[in-house]
């Protein structure tokens, strides 16, 4: 779905999803660094760095879903599907995405719920809303449901026109280069 957008729209979506969890993960690592050495060696420790962590955290979790769902990195148990192809793996994946979808659909409305009992309680050690943090999960449900709908309509259209290609067997689009590559089916493969 990302390959229809412009090429700036499709670098941002790719820096949004991919570098800025890289750069949270960083960030949690060097304030738990940073308060460990506080705490134990200055014996001072850095009020609200706990707080600070977990709201990272669930920043990188949403993003880096949404960064895989884009990629169609999620695990897929495929021992029975894999056994099909054409219309019959298409009917079958169109079952599958149906419950993701749901089952993110679900994660989106909780998270948008949560959201808005949060919004205006304040962390008092940072002065900041609990719905800063909460936030972090519509987005992050809201950009998979895009995917994960990109992927069925692929599967449906698969159906009707005949030809459906299963996810592990599609190219997959580099965004940087906007230039298929094959999906690696190994571990060797990966590590190159």
């Amino acid at each position: 779905m990302t390959h229809h957008l412009r090429p700036w729209m499709r670098r941002s979506v790719a820096l949004i999803e991919d570098v800025l969890p890289s750069l949270l993960l960083l960030a949690t690592a060097l304030l738990i660094a940073a308060d460990v050495f506080m705490r134990y060696v200055l014996n001072h420790p850095i009020r609200g760095v706990g707080e600070i962590v977990a709201m990272l955290l669930v920043w990188q979790v949403m993003l880096g879903a949404a960064a895989v769902a884009r990629l169609r990195g999620h695990i897929v148990v495929d021992a029975l599907i894999g056994r099909f192809s054409g219309t019959v793996r298409a009917w079958l994946d169109v079952v599958r995405l149906l419950i993701v979808i749901a089952v993110v659909a679900f994660l989106l409305w909780f998270g948008f719920q949560l959201f808005q009992q949060t919004s205006g309680r304040v962390v008092a050690m940072l002065g900041l809303s609990r719905g800063f943090t909460t936030i972090a999960i519509p987005i992050g449900a809201a950009l998979m449901l895009v995917y994960y709908l990109r992927d069925i309509s692929l599967a449906v259209r698969g159906i009707l026109r005949g030809g459906y290609v299963a996810p592990a067997q599609r190219q997959v689009i580099d965004e940087d280069e906007f230039k298929t590559r094959p999906v690696p089916t190994r571990v060797e493969e990966v590590s190159r």
